[in-house]
């Protein structure tokens, strides 16, 4: 019964020692680690117009989607001069940029960066002496005075960036 007795106290002697040398190397990795907070970017949160208070039954209408504001007064950027991504024109079409396109079912209109702000262009449509001669998914054509310029949607790519096409299995 003795050696019961003595076997019970060494094993939670045992125990009591563990549970110290965990606790001590806890203390030593906690001691470890900055207690610095974490930051945190939070920005400025901005509240969007009703759209049914702006728009009311001109919802689902396209149309009325290319004719209304690209954005209302109160709107402000995120960050000032970022560098847009949208592709250059060098030669007689200088500053003209294709912002984007917008595609329906019998109509495509072209955003047009030009030195006088966006301009929204369909087909055959003028724009500061260019006539919109195609617009597609990607791109647009200007012509003028003979002229014939393509405005891509599309940066162009870094030259160290090279395509490997793949073998057909």
């Amino acid at each position: 019964m003795m050696l019961l007795h003595t076997l019970i106290v060494r094993v939670r002697l045992l125990l009591l020692v563990l549970i110290a040398l965990a606790l001590l190397l806890a203390g030593l990795l906690w001691h470890g680690v900055s207690g610095e907070a974490l930051r945190v970017m939070h920005p400025a949160m901005q509240d969007l117009p009703d759209e049914h208070a702006l728009l009311g039954d001109q919802l689902g209408n396209p149309r009325a989607a290319l004719e209304r504001p690209l954005f209302w007064q109160a709107r402000k950027p995120v960050a000032a001069g970022a560098a847009s991504t949208a592709a250059e024109v060098s030669g007689k079409a200088e500053g003209f940029k294709l912002l984007g396109v917008v595609m329906d079912k019998n109509t495509s209109t072209a955003l047009l960066g030009t030195p006088k702000g966006v301009k929204r262009v369909g087909l055959d449509e003028k724009v500061q002496g260019w006539t919109v001669e195609k617009v597609t998914s990607k791109s647009v054509i200007l012509t003028s005075a003979g002229q014939r310029v393509e405005l891509s949607v599309l940066t162009s790519r870094n030259p160290g960036i090279r395509l490997v096409p793949t073998e057909a299995e």
